[in-house]
């Protein structure tokens, strides 16, 4: 009897394992999707929080981004091996990207894995952009703490925080209107 021949690396990828794959990817990133959205939904709650100095409600929603900050780390690493598994099994050479894969994909799935990926991209930009506004918000508070804090007791210069959020040149005091020293 004799042994079967060995796959050779030219074989077609098993059309089941490529769409039982895809499939998985449309779940897991219908899952991401949900789970970005979530965070912006609360990033862009913090804006209003930081501004009002709302120390209680900005505790909570930092609280509230705890779960799905893992939550979203934990799909990004799942959705690589998922990259990387189709990848191996379309024979794609280099990176394993979305970007790479769907264009293998059949086009029943394409469109929507494609639609996926779009609606993730725009939302973690969007999420990227709140970020670094409340970023900027906060760091503007600090600097106005500083500046109200150094003028109380006649801090030495310190660099702070200008309006884009950067440091600026060392600010000199202007003397100290509370006595620490008794």
């Amino acid at each position: 009897m004799a042994n079967p021949a060995p796959a050779s690396a030219s074989a077609q990828p098993s059309a089941a394992a490529v769409n039982t794959l895809l499939e998985q990817l449309r779940k897991h990133l219908e899952s991401e999707l949900a789970v970005q959205r979530r965070l912006l939904s609360i990033a862009e709650q913090m804006g209003p929080k930081l501004m009002a100095g709302d120390a209680q409600g900005i505790s909570q929603l930092v609280a509230q981004q705890d779960e799905p900050g893992r939550e979203a780390a934990r799909l990004g690493t799942v959705r690589s091996r998922l990259a990387q598994a189709l990848a191996t099994i379309l024979q794609l050479d280099g990176p394993a990207s979305l970007s790479r894969i769907l264009p293998k994909a059949p086009e029943s799935i394409r469109r929507d894995l494609e639609r996926l990926r779009q609606e993730i991209t725009q939302v973690c930009t969007r999420l990227g952009r709140q970020a670094e506004r409340n970023l900027v918000v906060a760091r503007q508070g600090l600097s106005l703490i500083r500046e109200v804090l150094g003028d109380a007791v006649g801090a030495k210069p310190v660099a702070a925080y200008d309006r884009r959020g950067l440091m600026s040149a060392p600010v000199s005091t202007r003397g100290s209107m509370v006595n620490i020293r008794g």
